[in-house]
């Protein structure tokens, strides 16, 4: 027999072999991981148990404090409570004894208004018999009042008389008063003859006023921007002399009369003359005023013509004003020119 017609030896089960090792690989593999997957368990069962025994011991303190909170608030709500209580109760008894005291208040008020009344009431009926008696006593008085009509109309007539005689009279002195002129023989404005006069001089503001009052002793005496000196007085004949200084220069004014304008110029201040009025004469003294211009020299110089018709124009409205004011100016009279002549 031939090598090649030899049987083949029967094979042994290697399939089966294979397999079981396999799966014991597998197995171990599967209970490794089931291990790891129980511990891994076990340990988050054991944190979680942990962590649920805090919050448990936390959620036992939260209980404590919220009965500790729940009590006192219990307290202070009860101590709030007797306090509302003593609060109302002694608001209704102020409020019982405000509404007592009001009531009594009123209850006065009340009683003293009907005595009041009562009395106004007597007053009134015994001015309304005051007035029944007036009544009658002021017809009969009527009676007679209308019988003095005509006497009190012809009065009337006498008064318009007087009022056309004074109005008259003021016309003549205002014609005089225009023509009054000075020492230096320009046209004087208006002239005053005492203290009231003075003060409407100096409220009509056209010139400046200064009052003074010089004596022989007090020498050269500051009046305006210029000085006075007083020379001799004589009292019987109301004249007096003085002596100006003016932008150094000296200027007498010998045996001049009271209330007579007294003229002179200081070019480098006006072009206008200044002035002086004398209206008390004593024995050695004198009292008056300066008038001097409101217009400087270099205005005076451009406008000296419109300045005159100016004043020209205001002073028959100024004269108007001191005739309602009742203290007309006193023009220099006939009196003041006699003193003069008989000075001469």
């Amino acid at each position: 027999m031939s090598p090649d017609d030899q049987p083949l030896p029967p094979l042994s089960p290697q399939p089966a072999r294979s397999h079981s090792s396999i799966w014991l690989p597998a197995l171990t593999a599967a209970f490794l991981v089931l291990g790891c997957f129980a511990i891994y368990q076990s340990t988050q069962i054991h944190t979680l148990g942990r962590d649920l025994a805090t919050h448990q011991k936390d959620l036992v303190e939260l209980r404590t404090t919220f009965a500790t909170m729940d009590a006192a608030s219990s307290r202070q709500i009860a101590d709030l409570r007797g306090q509302l209580a003593s609060t109302q109760k002694e608001s209704l008894d102020k409020v019982t004894e405000a509404q007592t005291a009001v009531r009594q208040h009123t209850d006065s008020i009340a009683r003293k208004l009907e005595k009041k009344q009562a009395e106004t009431k007597a007053a009134l009926d015994a001015e309304l018999n005051q007035v029944k008696e007036s009544t009658t006593q002021t017809s009969t008085q009527l009676a007679g009042v209308s019988t003095d009509v005509s006497a009190v109309k012809s009065d009337v007539s006498a008064v318009r008389t007087d009022v056309a005689s004074t109005k008259s009279e003021l016309d003549r002195s205002l014609e005089e008063m225009q023509r009054v002129r000075g020492d230096m023989g320009v046209m004087s404005g208006l002239i005053a003859t005492n203290s009231k006069e003075i003060d409407l001089l100096r409220q009509l503001g056209e010139r400046n006023i200064f009052e003074f009052t010089l004596t022989k002793s007090s020498g050269l005496t500051k009046v305006g921007d210029i000085r006075l000196q007083l020379g001799k007085v004589n009292v019987r004949r109301n004249q007096y002399t003085l002596t100006v200084n003016a932008s150094d220069k000296l200027i007498e004014k010998k045996d001049k009369s009271a209330n007579e304008p007294v003229q002179f110029y200081v070019l480098d201040k006006a072009r206008q003359p200044y002035e002086i009025v004398v209206n008390e004469i004593g024995k050695n003294s004198v009292k008056g005023y300066l008038a001097t211009p409101k217009v400087t020299t270099a205005r005076n110089c451009q406008r000296r013509e419109d300045s005159n018709s100016a004043r020209q124009a205001r002073r028959p409205f100024t004269l108007a004003y001191a005739l309602t004011a009742g203290l007309l100016l006193t023009p220099v009279t006939a009196a003041t020119r006699v003193h003069r002549r008989d000075g001469e």
